[in-house]
């Protein structure tokens, strides 16, 4: 549970990155490479956080 809290954390994070050049991204590489890569960063971002304890203790309760 804890992990999926920390991955839409990410997510909401992330959201503006959109107006940042994203469609340009998609457009070049296509939509499947993009979704990939970006699913893959949450991921290892997820956990790095569980490997060096950064989630709060309020989030296991």
């Amino acid at each position: 549970m804890t992990i999926r809290h920390s991955y839409f954390a990410l997510m909401n994070l992330s959201q503006p990155i959109g107006l940042l050049g994203i469609p340009v991204l998609i457009g070049v590489f296509g939509v499947t490479s993009v979704l990939l890569v970006g699913g893959a960063f949450y991921l290892i971002a997820a956990i790095m956080l569980v490997l060096f304890n950064q989630i709060s203790v309020e989030l296991n309760e």
